[in-house]
């Protein structure tokens, strides 16, 4: 004889399900502007040998860089005099960006974050080895892989095609007092977005 599954029971126990997306959006947004607000702690910003960026992390634990939104397109990247566990938080300014940089040199996983404070629209392709925090921003792929984790307001693919994401939490103490980043720890990839067109990206 078959067995026939009990009735269901309710817990009596309160149990929280999904996710408070815009309460989580607004503390990431507040987040983004709390790095912002870091002051530089490295050298670098300046673009050397025909446009390429070279950023002197002086061997500290978080070293922090204020660039532009025409900073990241189109030019390689490194990283020089990184310490043991040195963190790099590069701050871009600009309310729309193309994001493809050729390379990077010395972009250890999970070490570093670019964060598009006002950004609002974001076009990527290419590669990267970073986490990307950009809460206000229609985020654009169209190709590419990104080694790292990604917050966006809304995550749109285009006709060419989509980018890969591989999970790589950004981890990173902050100088402010009980206060530690701990990026996406748990999350993966996540989008704050009322609408997603296509799947576009790997989850992880």
């Amino acid at each position: 004889p078959g067995t026939i599954n009990p009735s269901p029971t309710q817990s009596s126990s309160p149990v929280q399900l999904g996710i408070n997306f815009a309460a989580e959006q607004q503390r990431l947004t507040s987040l983004s502007q709390s790095f912002d607000a870091l002051a530089n702690t490295g050298v670098g910003g300046v673009p050397l040998n025909g446009g390429d960026f070279t950023f002197n992390t002086r061997g500290a634990d978080l070293a922090v860089f204020d660039i532009s939104s025409a900073d990241v397109n189109g030019v390689n990247m490194s990283l020089q005099n990184l310490g043991a566990n040195t963190s790099v938080i590069l701050n871009v300014h600009g309310s729309v960006v193309n994001f493809s940089a050729l390379g990077y040199q010395n972009f250890n996983p999970g070490h570093v974050l670019f964060n598009f404070v006002d950004a609002t629209y974001i076009t990527f392709s290419g590669g990267v080895t970073a986490s990307i925090l950009a809460p206000l921003a229609n985020f654009v792929s169209s190709g590419g892989v990104i080694n790292g984790q990604v917050v966006v307001a809304n995550w749109t693919g285009s006709s060419s095609g989509s980018a890969q994401v591989n999970d790589a939490p950004f981890i990173s103490a902050v100088p402010e007092p009980e206060t530690y980043a701990m990026l996406l720890a748990g999350l993966g990839l996540i989008g704050f977005t009322a609408r997603r067109r296509r799947p576009t990206a790997t989850q992880v």
